[in-house]
């Protein structure tokens, strides 16, 4: 068998710790791109084992937001598809990746509070 066959290495994120049958990865990064968050959350999806925890989105329009690990790190994606109405160019392409995968996001909608009477 060839090794272009076998799966990337994931990306080396914070200080978190692979499972043992993952790949050696790269020098630790401080970001993550989106491309990169795709490729984890198909894995996530495919296999028994995922690095991800959740998604917190740190705007209310999902352009920027941090990947939580299962290992405790939290990492800024980058490369968020900005909100695009001439193509499907969108931060929602993320949130239904998230959903096929079944991985928790949250959106920050906590100044909602203020109109609680």
């Amino acid at each position: 068998i060839s090794d272009a066959a076998e799966v990337a290495p994931l990306p080396a994120i914070e200080n978190s710790a692979p499972p043992p049958h993952a790949e050696p990865s790269p020098a630790t990064s401080t970001s993550i791109s989106y491309e990169e968050v795709s490729k984890l959350l198909i894995q996530c999806k495919e296999q028994d084992v995922c690095l991800v925890s959740g998604v917190d989105f740190t705007t209310a329009s999902g352009e920027s937001a941090d990947l939580l690990l299962s290992s405790g790190g939290r990492v800024p994606i980058t490369g968020i598809p900005v909100d695009n109405p001439n193509n499907d160019s969108s931060p929602y392409r993320l949130v239904a990746k998230l959903r096929d995968a079944k991985i928790p996001y949250t959106f920050p909608f906590s100044n909602l509070a203020r109109y609680r009477k």
